[in-house]
């Protein structure tokens, strides 16, 4: 599968609804997350706070792991149910051909009895 054909699959109009969404949590998720507006020298006078500041990190990005990947489940979804919107609609477009088909069948047998 070629790269256009990725891109031309992607529900472009679905993630930019989706995009403010996503930009609030990733403001949120940085909000909670900035240390404090220490100078550098104070953060670290001892072990003790070089291990906390190392813990805070490490949970840090374990909230971020948790927030990619609900994110990526979230596209997967919505992927998938874009995937089946398109085969209804193109089931639909196939039954509307058929009763247009039939209509114009009914309608020439009419007008030539």
């Amino acid at each position: 599968m070629s790269f256009g054909v990725v891109l031309s699959r992607v529900p472009w109009g679905k993630v930019v609804t989706l995009l403010p969404p996503i930009l609030r949590a990733a403001k949120e998720l940085l909000a909670r997350n900035r240390p404090e507006e220490l100078p550098y020298p104070q953060l670290c006078r001892s072990t003790e706070d070089l291990e906390a500041r190392i813990r805070q990190l490490e949970e840090n990005e374990r909230l971020q792991a948790s927030l990619v990947e609900k994110i990526a489940l979230q596209l997967q979804n919505f992927a998938d149910n874009i995937e089946i919107i398109h085969n209804r609609m193109r089931a639909i477009l196939w039954l509307a051909l058929l009763a247009f088909l039939f209509a114009l069948a009914s309608l020439l047998y009419i007008v030539t009895r």
